[in-house]
């Protein structure tokens, strides 16, 4: 018991880094995906949008799978309730 504490005092700075590269990924493909999906969004809505609206439609863009799943008659409902924007 005491050896490990001693270990854990000796090695932490080293611990907490090789925990900090661990998570890192190795590859960087899902980031080359999230860029170019961000080049196609922006060249289709170039102008006309906010950079709010844009980076909700790169999320829906990269996650086309879960935005499938949508209810979107629970989005239009939700949507109703809201206040009145003009």
């Amino acid at each position: 018991d005491v050896l490990a504490v001693t270990r854990r005092d000796a090695f932490g700075e080293l611990l907490s880094s090789i925990n900090i590269v661990l998570t890192i990924p190795v590859a960087t493909a899902s980031n080359e995906r999230m860029f170019s999906t961000l080049s196609r969004v922006k060249n289709y809505l170039r102008s006309s949008c906010g950079d709010e609206r844009l980076s909700d439609l790169l999320v829906l863009s990269c996650l086309t799978e879960d935005a499938k799943n949508i209810n979107l008659w629970e989005v239009v409902t939700e949507f109703a309730k809201m206040k009145p924007r003009r």
